[in-house]
């Protein structure tokens, strides 16, 4: 019987352990500058695409910035990519993403042609 509890508590340990190691893993978790650029164009392309039909940004069309744990890429420009500008943010992990997508009725004509 004692050595039915010695497994019991390996087993339980262990999950503790795999737990608390899986923890540490998700509190420490960062993006790059890199993958934090990639992934703001991502977002906003898709938004962009599923509002507009199209997916004008890449990861140069705006500079990203990590201010309080939260990364922060683009802005609202009237005179964007054809017209289109947009605002992302997420935290510091890529998630909890706040995706605002703009676009500039003066260059209305030129999409609708």
């Amino acid at each position: 019987m004692s050595w039915v509890r010695a497994v019991i508590a390996a087993v339980l340990g262990a999950s503790l352990i795999t737990g608390c190691a899986g923890a540490l893993v998700r509190k420490s978790c960062s993006l790059s500058n890199a993958e934090a650029t990639a992934l703001a164009a991502r977002l906003a392309n898709a938004e962009c695409g599923t509002r507009f039909g199209q997916t004008p940004f890449s990861g140069e069309s705006f500079p990203i910035e990590l201010r309080k744990n939260r990364w922060f890429w683009g802005s609202v420009d009237p005179a964007g990519i054809n017209g289109f500008s947009a605002e992302v943010s997420f935290d510091k992990c890529g998630n909890d993403s706040q995706v605002t997508v703009y676009y500039s009725s003066d260059a209305l004509k030129a999409l609708y042609r």
